[in-house]
């Protein structure tokens, strides 16, 4: 199974979850919180914590769905899932250096591809 942006998920029987829908959920999310934004009163803030936690129930549940439906499918067929992120060429450098060597997010997503590297029954 991969995991990428443009397609989520990918799996070798086929099975593609396309991001095109949650990319157009995230779009749409970004221009009404620009317009809470500018109001910038009590009011827009409180909104935009609510439209931020909504946000993210939305993404986790989304995935929540692909990896279930993945999973079911390759159980219904009896096969493995071994999961690959898509960016293998972006932790080139984190590899070659050490995973402590790197900051911010490239350790985070080297720390996300080792455990990415496991064989789940």
């Amino acid at each position: 199974m991969d995991l990428g942006i443009v397609n989520i998920a990918t799996t070798s029987t086929g099975y593609q979850a396309g991001g095109r829908a949650l990319n157009r959920y995230r779009k749409r999310q970004l221009a009404l919180r620009a317009k809470l934004q500018k109001k910038r009163t009590k009011s827009a803030k409180r909104r935009l914590k609510e439209r931020s936690r909504r946000e993210q129930r939305h993404v986790k549940n989304t995935n929540h769905i692909i990896s279930k439906t993945a999973t079911s499918r390759a159980a219904a067929s009896s096969s493995r899932i071994r999961f690959r992120a898509a960016s293998d060429r972006s932790l080139a450098g984190c590899r070659r250096s050490g995973v402590n060597s790197c900051s911010g997010s490239s350790r985070v997503q080297a720390q996300r591809m080792r455990a990415c590297r496991l064989w789940w029954w």
